[in-house]
């Protein structure tokens, strides 16, 4: 058998291989062996198949087969196996009520074994008498006997022999359905051009499904190694399926992992893509004490991701009769709804069994004292109150969740209970999708005065603090920022909804600069502030342009802003860290700053600066503690502390004031420093270098707080002699005036890994991982996603990337290896290193990615369908349209 020669060559998965590019060998006469085994990994054996040795696995394979099929290969449940998707082993109608068990070794209980127990031959004879075709079969065939059957079906996978079974150029199609096959329904899995499987190779088999609009999306990302988001819409609808994974629900489970992808593929299609995209999520939840009670995918556009995990479900666990409800409600409210107010949010809960607690009537609830009475009620009521346009359907399944469903309904009156079957299901939702949209759409017909423009965003992932104060490394504090600022770049395609008006503030709250601007950034899912210098607004209202005088100084202005707030975020993270065990000190957040580039002007310019929007509660006022100058609030002294701590953090190199927000979230800093590279990007006239520094620790800070004592801070004081700061030993310290809150008092965080306000008493702030959103807490196990450039699997925390605006689609390899001109196929662009070969062609250095060399290995020359051999070199153009001449032939032409 040539495979033995081979072995290191075979793909572990053999026939149930998934990657459709795979180059390893998949032949199916090795079904049911353990590769890994015959390649001497035994760490890695999967226990369920056969463990042969090299010469056990050569005697078996001279056994001789029954229509391309050894004895070892069938499975011994056969027509019984439940996964037979899945499995590793064959499944034939000849081979039903055999003991397969006798055949590969010997039957241990034939006397009580119900199962036949006949020999190879005996079952041969018989196959051969019901399978064959006119008198002949797979093994026929291979011994040299001519045929009738078509040229595109695969001889060799007949025979069980074919090595590129995931993608071989002919049909495959199994013996025993050829007797009365018409050959016209067979599955067309011929190998294609490379310049094909950059569009579709992508999506996997749960993706298919998706509208050729999609498609042509995924078409649009590899082609031009980027995703191309075209986000054309006025609407945003947020779809969330909350789905019970017990085990009772195995049908129901089942009927929508087949009606989903349907179900958001025909929403999708009804609605004007002009002005509507759908995000979908997807919480599946079982029972407190089960295995995996709660997972879940955020909110997204790529519902592909949805779908896969969607297909890996398994219904299972659940116990006594009542589920975690409340449990997978809760979860679902914490996700990344939409918090455009505009927006619709559609619900469906689907579940056969109630919540825990008094929500059932007459069944077995091991945890009733888990859930109040009020409990489901009150999530419910949150849910009501969340949105506007806001859709909430309950499935009904069994009467068993009719009084919970009726005690949803009490705090959500528009709720919607329907009751269904797995065959309206799909036709069920799309009913509630329906009339959600009508619905959402009156309430939405108000002419808004806003303006949508298309952008692409440009922020970065929380910069990491690593100073001298926190480390004794003395790592120089502005090279080290540079450094984070290069490799922590986020940057993606998104849609602005912006107001065309600026916002009426009242008179202490204006700044003496800027105009603001409010708008929402769809895929990012943020309230922003859009903040224009003045002079560009007034120049821009009286003359619809701006001078390029005016445009130098606006570039200046955002690299400014941009940059001081993010020097002041990492430096808040630092002294946060420092004083999470000081009461009284305030635990300072500045806002997240963003830069967009606009796909048209707004005021006249294409380029604007944002920063999140402080949406705290409206009696907590904008409140300036200190400004650039001599100005310090002496109720508020203790936050010239964090001012102290820069100093000293950065060695001297800069400090941060005019300290102002809404309570402990900041805004708007000034950065004074004397440092020539920091000036460079820093210099503008809020920058009062020397002189700034001198007004803070003389004006502002004369005297250090209790903080300044233990963080160890010492005083400084210019010396006029040596024209430098020097440090003041004294020993003074303000006690008076702390941030004073009580235990159980709320305080505003913001998530330091996807940026979201998070409410939590002051106690929970001092403990471990406070600053950190309970979604992202609980985000632990990364997923699987395909990488789009080699096509390979790798992990992600996906849930937290795509808050943060990222769209995970390379390995972490591919991003760094793979760069465009390095190594390109001739004939799809590919330039995955993983991907793509040298090939000598006539004393050429040819490079073609694995597909087309897949491609090429199944050409046939077009006279006489002699294999190409690489002796000749195919253009871009022949290649295409598949035209190959041999050297023969070539001459004969």
């Amino acid at each position: 058998m040539i495979f033995l020669s081979k072995i290191n060559e075979l793909c572990i998965d053999n026939i149930q291989c998934k990657n459709e590019v795979c180059n390893l060998l998949h032949p199916r006469c090795f079904a049911g062996v353990c590769i890994q085994h015959l390649q001497k990994k035994q760490d890695d054996c999967n226990e369920s198949l056969l463990h042969f040795s090299n010469k056990e696995c050569k005697v078996y394979l001279q056994s001789g087969k029954i229509n391309g099929v050894y004895c070892f290969n069938l499975c011994k449940k056969q027509n019984l196996c439940q996964g037979k998707q899945d499995c590793r082993f064959l499944h034939r109608k000849w081979a039903e009520n055999i003991c397969i068990e006798d055949l590969i070794d010997e039957c241990k209980n034939k006397q009580e074994c119900q199962l036949k127990h006949f020999n190879w031959q005996e079952i041969k004879k018989e196959a051969y008498q019901e399978f064959n075709i006119h008198d002949l079969n797979p093994e026929e065939i291979e011994n040299g006997k001519n045929h009738k059957l078509p040229n595109d079906i695969c001889i060799q996978y007949l025979q069980g022999l074919c090595q590129f079974q995931t993608s071989c150029q002919n049909n495959h199609i199994e013996w025993e359905c050829l007797k009365n096959s018409n050959f016209k329904d067979i599955k067309d899995t011929r190998r294609r051009q490379c310049i094909y499987d950059q569009s579709t190779q992508l999506i996997d088999q749960s993706s298919k499904m998706m509208n050729q609009e999609i498609v042509n999306q995924y078409f649009e990302k590899i082609q031009y190694n980027r995703m191309k988001k075209i986000v054309l819409k006025a609407q945003i609808i947020d779809v969330l399926f909350i789905i019970d994974n017990t085990g009772s629900m195995q049908r129901w489970l089942k009927s929508a992992k087949e009606n989903i992808c349907q179900i958001i593929n025909e929403f999708q299609t009804q609605l004007d893509k002009k002005k509507h995209i759908v995000r979908t999520a997807l919480v599946a939840y079982r029972d407190y004490d089960d295995e995996d009670n709660l997972l879940y995918r955020e909110f997204t556009t790529e519902s592909k991701v949805t779908l896969e995990f969607l297909k890996k479900l398994q219904a299972k666990g659940g116990g006594d009769d009542p589920e975690n409800v409340i449990g997978a409600l809760v979860k679902g409210i914490r996700l990344n709804i939409s918090k455009d107010e505009d927006s619709v949010l559609c619900t469906f809960l689907i579940c056969d069994s109630p919540s825990h607690g008094p929500y059932h009537e007459h069944l077995k609830d091991d945890h009733f004292d888990k859930v109040q009475e009020g409990d489901l009620e009150n999530i419910m009521k949150k849910y009501f109150e969340l949105k506007v346009n806001n859709f909430f359907t309950c499935l009904k399944l069994t009467e068993n969740t009719n009084l919970m469903f009726n005690k949803m309904k009490s705090a959500f009156p528009s709720l919607i209970i329907t009751k269904t079957t797995p065959d309206s299901f799909h036709e069920s939702v799309l009913f509630s999708l329906r009339t959600s949209l009508k619905q959402s759409e009156a309430k939405t017909s108000k002419t808004k005065k806003t303006i949508k423009i298309k952008a692409k965003f440009s922020k970065y992932k929380p910069l990491e603090i690593n100073n001298s104060l926190l480390r004794d490394n003395n790592i120089d504090y502005w090279q080290n920022f540079l450094e984070q600022e290069k490799n922590n770049k986020i940057e993606g395609d998104t849609l602005l909804i912006i107001n065309k008006y600026q916002e009426i503030l009242e008179e202490k709250d204006k700044g003496a600069e800027c105009l603001i601007f409010k708008l929402f950034d769809i895929v990012l899912n943020r309230n922003l502030v859009l903040k224009l210098p003045k002079y560009i607004v007034n120049e821009y209202n009286q003359k619809q342009t701006i001078s390029q005088e005016n445009l130098k100084s606006y570039q200046q202005f955002i690299k400014i802003r941009y940059t001081s707030l993010l020097i002041a975020q990492q430096l808040a993270e630092g002294f946060r860290l420092k004083t999470l065990s000081i009461k009284g000190a305030p635990p300072i957040f500045y806002v997240s700053p963003i830069i967009y580039e606009l796909e048209e002007p707004f005021m006249g310019v294409t380029q604007i600066f944002a920063e999140t929007y402080i949406n705290l509660p409206n009696f907590q006022e904008w409140k300036k503690y200190t400004n650039n100058a001599k100005f310090v609030d002496q109720d508020e002294y203790y936050y010239t502390a964090f001012s102290h701590y820069s100093y000293v953090a950065t060695e001297g190199k800069l400090i941060i004031t005019d300290l102002q927000g809404k309570n402990n979230i900041l805004s708007d800093p000034t950065i004074h420093t004397i440092d020539q590279k920091i000036r460079e990007i820093l210099n503008d006239d809020s920058n009062f270098q020397q002189e700034g520094l001198i007004y803070f620790f003389e004006q502002q800070h004369p005297k250090c707080h209790e903080i300044c004592k233990q963080l160890n801070l010492k005083k400084y004081s210019y010396s006029q002699q040596q024209q430098e700061f020097i440090p003041d030993n004294q020993e003074d310290s303000s006690n008076i005036l702390v941030w004073k809150r009580d235990p159980q008092d709320f305080i505003s965080v913001i998530c330091q890994i996807c940026g979201e306000f998070k409410d939590l008493t002051y106690e929970d702030y001092f403990k471990e991982n406070s600053c950190v959103c309970n979604n992202c807490l609980e985000d632990e196990e990364p997923i699987q996603l395909i990488c789009i450039c080699c096509r390979k699997q790798f992990k992600c925390f996906y849930n937290q990337e795509v808050k943060i605006g990222k769209i995970p689609e390379k390995c972490e390899q591919c991003k760094l290896k793979c760069v465009q001109g390095n190594l390109e196929c001739l004939y799809c662009g590919c330039y995955c290193e993983k991907r793509v070969n040298k090939v000598q062609i006539q004393n050429q250095e040819i490079k073609i990615c694995n597909e087309g060399i897949r491609f090429l290995n199944s050409l046939t020359c077009s006279k006489c369908k002699q294999l190409y051999n690489f002796e000749l070199f195919i253009t871009p153009n022949d290649y295409q349209y598949a035209i190959y001449f041999c050297t023969k032939c070539k001459l004969l032409t």
